[in-house]
């Protein structure tokens, strides 16, 4: 993998970040980022990474993987679900407690979906899940200790995972590895780092950077501040025909969608000069995607 791949991670605890820097081993560089997400009550987990990673590409513009996760307990039908948080503050592990304290099936399922975006194409979504039982018993400060690794224990062990040692935590992420969402996101990302797709992508940004530092050096566009151009547009094609961009903030009010109109009509043949100079290109108009 790339050493210099390097991605946002929207987590929902650290325990997540946590188990992803087992399976990545190094290979990649998380930059956790925080922000507080919504969950609707008809979200299922696959639609709320979705969301969530879009939202979150929208603020960090750059690739980003968003990672939500649930637990799916057998005789409640499935309950918390996705909606951990919310439970985690209101009826909190003691309360599940409660309601499972007469019940001899206390089998679970943790469910972690990831999606990827980086701007190109639709998100890309992987999932896993690892199964195991609730506690029956919790011993501690559970205002200290409300998350699902103290209440979740993993099949095939007798405490809850955040009391396993770090031997006993890869051990059991070895052996579930085929389960594993991040797993399966590693090995797809490998390929698509490898990919034309990918390249592509990747010679855009460039050329339309170097096209803009061109411009601004040059002063080629005056008295329009170099932000207010360059910030809203994202080059996603070019061929000889031309270029095309999208607005990458769907925030822009109309104002703004104005002014990227009124560049395009009286700076076009500037822009397109100082790309097909810079990249030995020749094309002959632009394009804007508008949302």
């Amino acid at each position: 993998m790339n050493r210099n791949a390097e991605l946002f991670f929207v987590a929902e605890n650290k325990d997540e970040v946590e188990v992803a820097n087992k399976y990545f081993e190094g290979q990649l560089e998380l930059s956790t980022y925080d922000y507080d997400f919504i969950v609707r009550i008809d979200d299922g987990i696959e639609e709320f990474a979705i969301a969530k990673v879009v939202e979150a590409y929208k603020m960090t513009r750059t690739p980003v993987i968003a990672s939500c996760i649930g637990i799916y307990v057998d005789v409640l039908n499935g309950y918390p679900g996705v909606h951990v948080r919310h439970f985690q503050e209101t009826l909190g592990i003691r309360g599940l407690l409660k309601l499972l304290e007469n019940e001899e099936n206390r089998e679970c399922i943790i469910r972690q979906c990831l999606a990827y975006y980086d701007g190109n194409n639709q998100p890309k979504v992987f999932c896993g899940e690892y199964k195991g039982n609730v506690v029956r018993e919790f011993e501690g400060d559970l205002e200290a200790c409300n998350g699902l690794g103290y209440m979740f224990v993993p099949e095939r062990k007798d405490k809850v995972w955040a009391e396993l040692s770090e031997d006993e935590k890869n051990e059991y992420l070895k052996e579930n590895q085929s389960r594993s969402a991040c797993m399966r996101f590693k090995e797809w990302y490998i390929d698509y780092l490898a990919s034309e797709e990918y390249y592509k992508s990747k010679r855009l940004a460039e050329n339309w950077e170097k096209t803009c530092n061109y411009i601004s050096e040059n002063k080629m566009i005056p008295n329009i501040p170099f932000i207010t151009w360059i910030k809203p547009m994202k080059l996603i094609d070019s061929n000889e025909e031309s270029l095309m961009f999208e607005l990458i903030d769907e925030m822009l009010d109309e104002i703004m969608r104005d002014i990227v109109r009124h560049i395009r009509r009286r700076y076009e043949r500037v822009i397109l000069d100082a790309y097909n100079r810079c990249t030995g290109s020749k094309c002959l108009a632009i394009e804007i995607k508008y949302y």
